[in-house]
């Protein structure tokens, strides 16, 4: 939760299901990388080498709105 993003607890208590992948949190997932990327860039002060990801999938899990990302 420190993040700003809580795990859903309800839905998978062992957290198992990593939902990086789910296409519902590509928002997320967005202001996940950029603040990485950033910290990264900060750490070593060049850019980070970025991996390609693989191809996302529908995943069936609800959409995550954009005041929901607001820290």
């Amino acid at each position: 939760m420190e993040d700003g993003f809580p795990p859903d607890l309800k839905a998978d208590p062992y957290e198992q299901d990593n939902l990086i992948d789910h296409l519902a949190y590509g928002k997320v997932r967005k202001v996940m990388k950029e603040r990485l990327l950033k910290r990264m860039k900060e750490i070593k002060g060049k850019s980070a080498r970025i991996i390609p990801a693989k191809e996302r999938e529908p995943s069936g899990q609800r959409v995550v709105f954009d005041y929901e990302l607001d820290e």
